[in-house]
């Protein structure tokens, strides 16, 4: 999965000293590119949290979702968001609420999500 690869960029990243804090948020905005939309939800809300805490970070009471206190080091805070993703994943594959399309048609007639064969427009 990509959050295995994520983890492995992440810690490099972290032991040549070039992991930077707009680093998480390019990550929890990464994961609003998809086609689950309660999933999505999730990570712009985290997105929207972290810009809150980024502007208020002079505060000691800010803090980003699932308890990661926003003066916590970027490498924590990722490592913490890709477990949490792996959970919010299987979560909504195991209820099946995660659907699993490999293959998306997109009608030549009308640009529609479905094959030609099954498009109601009328044929150009």
């Amino acid at each position: 999965m990509i959050t295995k690869k994520l983890h492995a960029a992440v810690v490099s990243l972290d032991e040549v000293g070039t992991l930077h804090n707009e680093n998480y948020g390019d990550i929890l905005q990464g994961f609003t590119k998809c086609s689950n939309e309660d999933f999505k939800a999730v990570f712009q809300h985290l997105l929207t949290q972290e810009r809150i805490d980024h502007f208020f970070l002079h505060t000691l009471i800010a803090t980003s979702s699932y308890g990661s206190s926003c003066s916590d080091p970027t490498i924590a805070k990722i490592k913490h968001i890709l477990c949490n993703t792996n959970d919010l994943y299987n979560n909504f594959a195991t209820s099946n609420k995660w659907f699993i399309n490999c293959h998306v048609s997109v009608c030549f007639n009308c640009a529609g999500v479905h094959g030609l064969n099954h498009c109601k427009e009328p044929f150009d």
